[in-house]
């Protein structure tokens, strides 16, 4: 294996590890998406949120998201 070809799999896998620690999130029923740390919440699974936010949180942080 090439020094190209071997920098292009740890590329590749670099990639991989960082598209599962920020998956993609369907918001407002899938009309848009982002990505996000794996570690945010949706707060809508807390508490009632209003239709026209979506709110995020990480549990182990003082850290939010703005409202989108």
């Amino acid at each position: 294996m090439s020094s190209i070809e071997s920098a292009y799999e740890n590329l590749g896998q670099k990639l991989f590890i960082r598209m599962e620690q920020f998956p993609e999130r369907r918001l407002f029923g899938g009309a848009i998406s982002t990505t996000l740390p794996l570690r945010f919440e949706d707060v809508s699974n807390i508490r009632e949120v209003p239709d026209h936010q979506e709110v995020f949180v990480d549990p182990a942080r003082d850290e939010r998201k703005p409202n989108i």
